[in-house]
């Protein structure tokens, strides 16, 4: 898998390019850092609409940061 150096975390331009190929219409991302702070989570998410941006400017993809025990509806 592709992602940071020495874990098996996907980087956020990852996620987004995964997504892209999914045809998914929605991309919810986690931190695995519980102290994780809310401008940290926001970071992450605004390099994945960065990404985005870049690799499909046209695309409609919500881009969000999930929640401990967050349900999401398909």
């Amino acid at each position: 898998m592709e992602g940071l150096p020495g874990t098996a975390h996907g980087t956020p331009d990852y996620c987004v390019r995964v997504a892209l190929k999914a045809k998914a219409l929605r991309l919810g991302l986690t931190h695995h850092d519980p102290n994780a702070s809310d401008i940290k989570i926001d970071a992450i998410v605004a390099e994945a609409g960065k990404a985005l941006e870049v690799q499909a400017p046209d695309q409609k993809l919500l881009i969000f940061a999930c929640k401990d025990y967050q349900e999401v509806e398909l």
